[in-house]
């Protein structure tokens, strides 16, 4: 018997648990969500499957979420350690838990003018990320903890509802 060598494609675009599509772009090293529902949850348990788009979660730079995806599932980008920047559309209502923790490279986010929840935890140890203005009719918003460069927070009057330590940690917080 001799050893053959093969290489597994991977998938460079799919369909999530909710029926979005996702297309990740090896050039510009972006990964885009469309469709009409909630991106999938995802529990990083050490025991569940990784969604098919975690394969990129080390080379992504840029994520965008299109018109008609209505929500950010919890934990579905947690640890894409080298995105740059976020891009939401207006469609989007809810970010869930934890949904983009430990993103160390993150610095620009374009969040939904629509945008009424975020999770808990949700853009914690955030490290790169340097200001953040939310969006009018937020009520619910998770912690921006560890977010070491962090020098600016503007939070609407809209709020009902902070997450405890919400701003922990953000030894550099200004205004």
């Amino acid at each position: 018997l001799t050893p053959i060598e093969t290489k597994a494609k991977v998938a460079t675009t799919g369909v999530d648990e909710n029926g979005n599509t996702w297309v990740y772009d090896k050039i510009t090293k972006t990964l885009t969500f469309s469709g009409d529902g909630n991106i999938s949850d995802f529990e990083m348990d050490g025991h569940s499957d990784e969604p098919k788009w975690y394969k990129w979660s080390d080379e992504t730079e840029h994520i965008v979420i299109e018109d008609g995806i209505k929500g950010v599932g919890s934990e579905a980008f947690w640890g894409f350690v080298n995105v740059k920047s976020i891009t939401m559309s207006d469609t989007v209502v809810q970010i869930g838990d934890r949904a983009f923790e430990d993103c160390l490279s993150l610095k620009n986010i374009i969040l939904s003018k629509n945008l009424n929840k975020i999770g808990k935890s949700c853009f914690e140890s955030c490290e790169s990320l340097r200001e953040i203005t939310l969006p009018n009719g937020l009520k619910k918003v998770g912690a921006f903890s560890f977010c070491e460069k962090l020098t600016n927070i503007a939070f609407p009057n809209t709020i009902t509802q902070m997450e405890k330590g919400i701003l922990s940690g953000n030894k550099n917080l200004k205004s």
